[in-house]
């Protein structure tokens, strides 16, 4: 384990969050003691607090301890759930997985969330594409409701009505009358 290209991906998230030390040290209970620890080689982190500071960072425990890049599709899982407390258990019992597999997948211990991305894309109302870094539109454009598209039909033949002569308005209702309606 390379503690210092830990703290260095740990002080990149921060930058990137736009988030503070102090507020990193808040949400993750890990003390500027325990970072400045950490650098001099005098300890080495526990897989406990490095999940903690994965968890407020918002990425992958196996993100911070490996020098490999995060896959954009767990990366865009873990920004979802978020740091509430308990949004993970909330998506699990949502979609059915079993009850440690947000952990797991954050661990890296686990892959099965591709398995759950159509589930996962659908409890989070984002695209699939979005999800699996095809394409930066997180929503896909939903198709209009049966009452949206009457509502459309209504306007369009308003519009037609409107556009029509006096001549052409009493053709229309002579042949609406032959049609009986």
């Amino acid at each position: 384990m390379d503690v210092l290209k830990i703290i260095k991906r740990i002080e990149q998230r921060l930058i990137e969050l736009n988030m503070t030390k102090a507020e990193f040290y808040k949400k993750s209970g890990i003390s500027s003691a325990s970072l400045c620890q950490w650098k001099s080689g005098k300890y080495v982190p526990s897989e406990k607090k490095l999940n903690a500071a994965a968890a407020v960072l918002g990425v992958s425990y196996e993100y911070l301890i490996d020098d490999k890049p995060m896959d954009i599709m767990l990366a865009r899982i873990i920004e979802l759930i978020g740091a509430k407390h308990g949004a993970a258990q909330e998506l699990v019992r949502a979609i059915g997985c079993p009850k440690n597999a947000v952990t797991d997948w954050k661990a890296g211990r686990s892959r099965s969330y591709k398995e759950y991305a159509p589930q996962i894309a659908d409890y989070y109302g984002v695209s699939l594409d979005w999800l699996s870094g095809l394409t930066d539109e997180r929503t896909t454009k939903k198709a209009p409701s049966e009452d949206e598209a009457e509502g459309d039909r209504i306007a369009m033949l308003r519009k037609r009505l409107e556009a029509l002569s006096e001549e052409d308005l009493d053709k229309l209702i002579a042949m609406m009358d032959v049609l009986g309606m």
